[in-house]
């Protein structure tokens, strides 16, 4: 470029400054500034009382690492479903270093279900597998529920399991069906429906003694995540018109992390589930219309049988009763609790003339000599049943003691 020369004699210095690329330009010549942008509801610069969107950062040397959250004053808010996972440009591009112009840069958020601000695929070591499914379940034809078209079938009860360790549904503090939150409300968001493997045709109700499949669709507690879908009996059916099965959509659950131990530091862990069906069994009754016959009260005390001429259970009041015998599945409502009293049921064998054979093989006698002397039999059924989920069967915690009336024509 042009020198120009002083008029008169004079002394001069060189200025040295900072030159860390080597360009033989001076560093400060290349600063830029930049624009951190952010949503204050997932994090901001401040404090919470006044967030701010925004933060201008100046004097920045190109090619030089992004400063720490913390030394821009940034704050990832605790307790969302989200995480910081970097700072990117207006093309979508993650920037990691300064670059060489002025920019504005925006926070993007990655899902973080066990809220400890880490984003959850950097993490798998937090995230385990479980499986979702109806219990195998035993019923008798017949009985009621509370469900809003009174099909008899049992209420639907998931087993969440971790390896051999269940979940508690009260633990759940959120379900995710592709992505979207739903809301911990099981019951309205999962539902069981039910079909003969046979013929592969949902069935409405349990009139007839069968296995049936049991499998998991979707219930209304799922609508937001399916805009598009309408709802019907409190399921969500498809634009095919059918119910949505819940094993064709990715289905995560974050729960309370006292469920499980976890290296992670969070309140949460989150799950992804795999969903299986399981089996309903049906067993016959021969009148499941006529419930004054059919089922009979369970009484504390033998002096609370009402009728002696009609059997009757007795059980200690502080019975605790467990559907199918599954501990983690007591009863809600025990005042549903009673005594299936049936005939054998021998439609296929003579299962009462085998019953009646065999004692009169025990009493060392045959058929024929047993008709000889006189001797009649009568043959009965017994189980616990609740009423009130379906007529599944249930087992006590306690004892339970049958009373029968004395047989015609005799006394004490």
């Amino acid at each position: 470029g042009e020198v120009t020369f002083a008029d008169s004699n004079i002394t001069v210095y060189a200025v040295w400054a900072q030159d860390r690329d080597g360009n033989g330009q001076a560093d400060y010549k290349q600063f830029v500034d930049l624009t951190f942008n952010t949503d204050t509801t997932k994090g901001y610069f401040g404090d919470a009382e006044s967030p701010k969107a925004s933060k201008l950062v100046e004097n920045l040397f190109p090619g030089d690492p992004l400063r720490t959250l913390e030394e821009l004053g940034f704050t990832d808010v605790i307790g969302d479903d989200y995480a910081f996972d970097g700072w990117f440009d207006a093309d979508g591009n993650e920037v990691t270093t300064v670059p060489d112009h002025d920019m504005t840069l925006t926070a993007q958020w990655a899902a973080d279900k066990n809220q400890d601000n880490v984003p959850d695929e950097d993490q798998p070591d937090a995230f385990t597998n479980i499986t979702l499914a109806p219990y195998e379940t035993t019923t008798y034809a017949g009985g009621t529920n509370e469900d809003e078209n009174e099909s008899g079938f049992p209420n639907l009860e998931i087993l969440y399991t971790e390896g051999d360790r269940p979940i508690n549904k009260s633990a759940i503090y959120e379900i995710y069906i592709n992505g979207v939150p739903v809301g911990n409300t099981v019951d309205s968001i999962f539902k069981a429906d039910y079909w003969n493997p046979d013929t592969q045709t949902a069935i409405e109700n349990d009139d007839v003694s069968d296995v049936y499949n049991a499998t998991i669709v979707l219930g209304e507690g799922a609508a937001e995540a399916f805009p598009e879908a309408t709802e019907k009996d409190g399921y969500l059916m498809g634009a095919d018109g059918h119910r949505i099965p819940a094993r064709t959509q990715k289905v995560q659950i974050t729960a309370e992390k006292e469920t499980n131990a976890r290296a992670v530091e969070t309140p949460f862990v989150t799950y992804n589930v795999t969903i299986e069906d399981s089996e309903l069994k049906v067993r016959p009754l021969t009148d499941p219309s006529n419930p004054e016959a059919t089922y009979r009260p369970i009484v504390s005390d033998p002096m609370q049988i009402e009728d002696p001429t009609k059997a009757a259970a007795v059980i200690p009041e502080n019975a605790v009763f467990y559907t199918n015998g599954q501990t983690e599945r007591a009863a809600a409502d025990p005042s549903g609790i009673a005594l299936l009293i049936d005939t054998i049921q021998s439609a296929d064998m003579d299962r009462e003339g085998m019953l009646i054979s065999r004692l009169n093989a025990v009493r060392g006698m045959t058929d024929e000599q047993a008709e000889a002397e006189g001797w009649d039999y009568t043959a009965r059924y017994f189980d616990l049943v609740d009423n009130n989920n379906g007529n599944a069967w249930v087992e006590s915690s306690e004892p339970t003691t049958v009373h029968l009336p004395y047989p015609a024509e005799t006394n004490r």
